[in-house]
């Protein structure tokens, strides 16, 4: 990637596109033709750029649009706008969204903790979306620092992360395809961790268990399997646990205790009321339908 500039505040970003500081906790920055690949360590960002490339590089796929790519990067991950024709870069400190509806909610954008080649991918009109937003937080900051700043702020960073919220939604319908592909590989990666008796220790695997197997992030593995099937990893892991139980009450030489240590249960009566809470049926019903 080649040298990461360090820097852990809105001022030094800034200096380091040749910004004046107009608000010590926010900045936006305009990175047209500028090859800089940084870390702000105290920062949150938010990138919109178009690349030759269509994005193609930040995970674009056949299925995605192209006209520009949004990346969303939490304190002290790198941010780079190398290669990028045009390039726009908000910045906030923790300490703007403090104490409002925003800094409450901001564990709700998952797509923060995703990885950079799991870019958001935007059509013109989504890019216009986004960037009036950006625009609305240079306006303010044209304006100056006063009571009403703080607010007014947030109120567009807020818009924008809930428009963004709105295209990864889309985006998610767009790649449905590609996500069956990828849902079929968690549910081998499931069912292999079932086979092998690794249930029995009580410990199921997650998201970021199986994430590096699978090439993608814990974030957005999660947020994939919300998006198409309704269920966070846990309940879909769950569900998987369910169905290898019900294949072995078919073996009527299993008890039901064997079968609860086999899942890893903490006793058979847990076993008994966990398998009725999801299907409906004592496990002994169940063998004799």
């Amino acid at each position: 990637m080649g040298y990461i500039t360090e820097t852990s505040t809105v001022c030094g970003c800034n200096c380091l596109f040749g910004e004046e500081t107009r608000h010590p906790l926010v900045g936006v920055v305009c990175a047209d033709g500028q090859d800089k690949v940084f870390r702000c360590g105290d920062c949150y960002s938010v990138m919109m750029a178009s690349f030759p490339d269509g994005g193609r590089h930040l995970g674009r796929m056949r299925c995605d649009f192209s006209y520009a790519t949004m990346q969303f990067r939490r304190p002290g991950k790198t941010v780079s706008t190398k290669n990028a024709d045009k390039a726009a870069i908000l910045l906030f400190h923790p300490d703007i969204i403090s104490s409002t509806p925003l800094g409450l909610a901001l564990g709700r954008h998952t797509f923060f903790g995703y990885a950079g080649d799991e870019a958001l991918h935007l059509s013109f009109h989504e890019a216009e979306t986004a960037q009036r937003c950006i625009d609305g937080v240079k306006s303010e900051l044209r304006h100056g620092v006063d009571k009403f700043s703080k607010t007014l702020i947030c109120n567009h960073i807020e818009t924008l992360l809930n428009y963004s919220e709105r295209f990864y939604a889309r985006q998610f319908i767009t790649r449905h395809d590609v996500n069956t592909a990828l849902i079929s590989r968690i549910d081998k990666a499931i069912d292999e961790y079932m086979a092998a008796g690794l249930a029995a220790t009580g410990t199921m695997p997650t998201a970021q268990d199986m994430a590096p197997g699978l090439k993608v992030s814990a974030a957005y593995l999660d947020d994939l399997l919300r998006h198409e099937t309704g269920k966070h990893t846990a309940d879909y892991v769950s569900l998987h646990r369910i169905k290898t139980a019900k294949t072995m009450l078919m073996d009527h030489g299993l008890t039901t205790a064997e079968i609860s240590a086999a899942l890893g249960f903490c006793s058979e009566s847990c076993f008994n009321a966990f398998f009725k809470k999801i299907t409906g049926h004592e496990p002994e019903e169940y063998r004799k339908t």
